[in-house]
């Protein structure tokens, strides 16, 4: 028995072991979860020859072995095999599903099919021939008479479901910025603060349910997978506009990483500020340098990116989730406190007054940075088909995530409406921009160094969350770029005692590593990036979540033009992108005083 280690070896030997006895030559697969490894195996019975692989990227590897041996079978042993591809139709693929059976999660097992069961059966083939075949394809086969089942090869550790998949869109939607949405409360009133809240909501939730059908396509449940949003983009419009969206995605992404770097660094400066203050008093001069914590989270964030892939990231997410809960509930229990005690300030209809201390265009310019931060608040759709990606396919996967779309939606929108309101009624005008590490509050000081340590654990989740599309993006690049090179595509087993092992790749190790250094250093250089955030989330908030998903849709569902459906959702387009502009509005002011006063590397709160 031996492993080869190059593919191309292996899909040779074994092409000539099928050749020289077709009858006795066998090719099964074998995928156990707990290691995350697909061992392929093809032996005639005196020889075996073995193939390993944990990529999720050898799915078209594996669909090129398999069409060479549909070919062979059909044909006959010395058919040739010139032609195969690998990217053929769908409908002559055969499916490799990782499926729970009876609901366990065993290996994948292969039985003999009888050759006349193929819709490539000829008068000169053998009665049967043993081929690889998943245990759940038989009562397809049967019902289907000769038709395969028409899904993609997708063996990978997609274990995901409604709730995994929610976990992961809290973490991503729920920041620390839900503490500064009293702040955007107070600049639009009552009125407006909340119908913005509620009407983005319903929009964020509409358009994350279109962009669900378009995970495959052209139809949502049987169609093609596309295994991140460029990929789906990519496939429903092409062209220019995929190169539009690889830019926005990825720029918005390592915009946030980089954001969340300072945030964290905020809020651990905020935890020795807290604790300074109440030891030395409030009036007294605490100030801290941000750059130790920083490079602190740096090297946190170097050892979590070695975690491979979205599919392992479930726990983490979990986890994640839960904090964002905690310091949200905290700054809403200390907010309603203060209202409910007496000590609520005023509050208006409009929000803030114009007067002596605020010019109408100064009111102007910090509405349009409200409605864009709230707007920016429920944006998640950079990641939805990522997280789409990691749910089991024993259930229609757009159907599952539509119901995971509608409760992390519903419960993000009624914490922000808490947050937001509560914070607003509580501060009244003043609100400050967060209300934890802005100190809104100082006492109880134990609670709020809990919060602070609460938004420092979720933003060291969300930071592997919204950096795994980017690591795999160039992982698969890369892949596909060098597949021969040991360096890119090698995985060398690391045992530590019985319970704990796992797979060092040196591309995965080095580049990840060099990935969080050099975000780190950026976010350490640029004191007011997260105005330059906010002008980056502006420019992505259209066309990540609503130009691109209604494209696709359109697409895909053929809708014409000026029907009624049509004309909705270009209206919704439209009014989208003019909130963007705004916001883009807004957020330039805000660069230009950050810029006024810029000094690199010298951060102090």
């Amino acid at each position: 028995m031996v492993y080869v280690t190059s593919w191309d070896d292996f899909v040779e030997r074994s092409v000539q072991l099928f050749r020289a006895d077709p009858e006795s030559t066998r090719y099964t697969m074998k995928y156990r979860h707990c290691d995350g490894r697909l061992v392929l195996k093809v032996t005639d019975n005196r020889e075996c020859l073995k193939f390993k692989t944990d990529q999720a990227q050898d799915a078209k590897k594996m669909e090129k072995l398999n069409n060479i041996f549909f070919t062979l079978m059909s044909r006959g042993p010395e058919a040739d095999i010139s032609e195969v591809t690998g990217k053929e139709q769908m409908e002559d693929q055969p499916t490799f599903l990782c499926q729970e059976i009876d609901g366990k999660k065993p290996f994948i097992t292969f039985i003999i099919v009888y050759r006349d069961w193929l819709p490539l059966a000829n008068e000169q083939s053998s009665s049967f021939v043993p081929i690889a075949v998943p245990q759940l394809w038989i009562s397809k086969l049967a019902v289907a008479g000769h038709q395969f089942n028409a899904e993609k090869t997708h063996c990978n550790d997609s274990i995901g479901n409604v709730w995994t998949a929610s976990a992961h869109i809290i973490t991503a939607i729920i920041g620390s910025g839900v503490l500064s949405l009293a702040w955007g409360v107070a600049q639009l009133g009552w009125v407006a603060g909340v119908s913005t809240l509620v009407v983005f909501s319903l929009i964020t939730l509409y358009t994350s349910n279109l962009l669900a059908d378009c995970y495959r396509s052209p139809d949502p449940v049987t169609g093609k997978r596309h295994y991140s949003y460029t990929d789906a983009v990519k496939q429903n419009l092409g062209g220019t506009k995929y190169v539009a969206c690889w830019i926005f995605q990825y720029a918005n992404l390592w915009g946030m990483i980089i954001g969340y770097t300072i945030t964290a660094s905020i809020s651990m400066v905020a935890i020795q500020k807290s604790n300074c203050f109440h030891m030395r008093g409030h009036e007294s001069p605490c100030r801290f340098s941000n750059n130790p914590y920083m490079i602190g989270l740096g090297i946190v964030e170097i050892f979590l990116s070695q975690i491979r892939n979205f599919h392992k990231l479930s726990m983490l997410s979990i986890v994640a989730a839960i904090m964002s809960f905690g310091y949200s509930s905290i700054g809403m229990g200390l907010a309603f406190a203060k209202v409910v005690s007496g000590e609520g300030k005023r509050t208006r209809l409009a929000g803030t007054e114009v007067g002596i201390d605020l010019s109408a265009a100064e009111k102007t310019w910090r509405m349009f940075s409200a409605l864009g931060d709230i707007a920016f608040a429920f944006s998640y759709s950079q990641l939805l088909i990522e997280i789409q990606d990691t749910l089991k396919s024993t259930k229609p996967e757009n159907m599952v995530m539509k119901k995971a779309n509608v409760m992390a939606v519903s419960t993000t929108t009624i914490f922000y409406l808490m947050c937001g309101c509560f914070g607003y009624a509580g501060f009244g005008n003043n609100a400050p921009g967060n209300l934890l590490t802005g100190f809104g509050f100082y006492e109880p000081f134990w609670l709020v160094i809990l919060a602070n340590v609460f938004i420092v654990v979720h933003l060291v989740g969300a930071y592997q969350v919204f950096s795994q599309p980017i690591f795999s993006a160039f992982e698969s690049w890369a892949s596909e770029r060098w597949p021969k090179f040991k360096f890119v595509t090698g995985e060398y087993p690391v045992h530590i005692n019985k319970k704990i092992k796992f797979d060092v790749n040196f591309l995965r190790l080095i580049w990840r590593t060099l990935f969080v250094i050099v975000s780190t250093i950026l976010a350490m250089a640029v004191p007011f990036f997260n105005d330059l955030l906010a002008f980056l989330g502006a420019l992505g908030f259209w066309p990540l979540t609503v130009f691109f998903p209604v494209e696709m849709y359109i697409t895909q569902k053929r809708v014409r033009r000026w029907t009624c459906m049509w004309i909705w959702l270009q209206i919704m387009s439209v009014g989208c992108f003019l909130v963007g502009l705004a916001a883009a509005c807004g957020s330039i002011q805000g660069l230009s005083k950050g810029l006024r006063a810029y000094k690199p590397f010298e951060v102090k709160e």
